[in-house]
């Protein structure tokens, strides 16, 4: 995946919409002198013709130290997340994360959206996060008062770092898999934060195992809400509750 970087001419909303529909995946944005700027990773790194922003720099290697320095934790070469800043009955717990391959530095709306509603479905649940990255949905799960939490992700080089990152918050590392068999987890709380493409593959996988729990999803763009709960919810599914932040949107469903 090649790194690129965009500065907007026009909304936040039209050029991020421009771009995922263009292949950008994990986007990003950063507020600079000169204006907003999105970074994300492409296959191939749309050049021209863009009718909402411009490319201002592409790379094929990416330097996963400078990516974390983007995120509001940022200190000292690793993020440090406050959890008391999302749950008033959180005692101050520090989440620690360092640099590497697997996303979720809290540099992006669709993280902090995910983070902020986890104090409220967590506590004493099971906790499956799927996609999960660098593991931060997971780890905060469990320092949130989850009674267990796991993480599933298809790449290797994700779960490699979310085990590093379990293991600087003194949690165990094999928290982390390629696959679960939740089907036997009751009483649960799945977690899906990707694009809505990625989501549709999950819930292939998902509908067959008749899930009773919640499921709490973003990584949705706003004006994707009426597609996503068209493709997704039946009689079955209820919304509970639906947050929003820059464009994007989190909803919590009652499966």
């Amino acid at each position: 995946m090649k790194h690129a970087q965009f500065q907007i001419f026009t909304t936040y909303e039209d050029a991020l919409h421009e771009l995922t529909s263009l292949g950008m995946e994990h986007p990003y944005s950063i507020e600079e002198q000169e204006g907003l700027l999105i970074g994300g990773f492409f296959e191939t790194v749309p050049t021209r013709d863009l009718q909402n922003s411009i490319l201002i720099s592409a790379q094929d290697e990416i330097d996963w130290d400078e990516q974390l320095t983007f995120s509001p934790y940022y200190k000292e070469g690793v993020v440090e997340i406050d959890l008391a800043d999302f749950s008033s009955t959180n005692d101050g717990n520090l989440l620690k994360l360092v640099a590497g391959p697997g996303f979720g530095d809290l540099s992006h709306p669709t993280t902090q959206l995910m983070l902020e509603s986890l104090p409220d479905v967590v506590e004493s649940k099971n906790v499956i996060d799927i996609g999960c990255g660098n593991g931060i949905l997971t780890l905060a799960s469990l320092l949130l008062g989850a009674k267990t939490a796991y993480g599933i992700d298809i790449e290797d080089e994700a779960l490699e770092h979310a085990e590093k990152n379990a293991k600087l918050n003194d949690l165990p590392p094999k928290l982390f898999r390629k696959s679960l068999n939740i089907s036997e987890l009751d009483d649960s709380v799945y977690l899906i934060n990707m694009t809505l493409h990625e989501q549709i593959e999950v819930y292939k996988s998902l509908k067959p195992l008749n899930i009773n729990g919640l499921i709490l999803v973003s990584g949705l763009l706003k004006d994707q809400k009426e597609s996503f709960l068209d493709h997704f919810l039946t009689s079955n599914y209820t919304l509970i509750e639906e947050r929003e932040k820059m464009g994007w949107i989190s909803l919590l469903i009652q499966a």
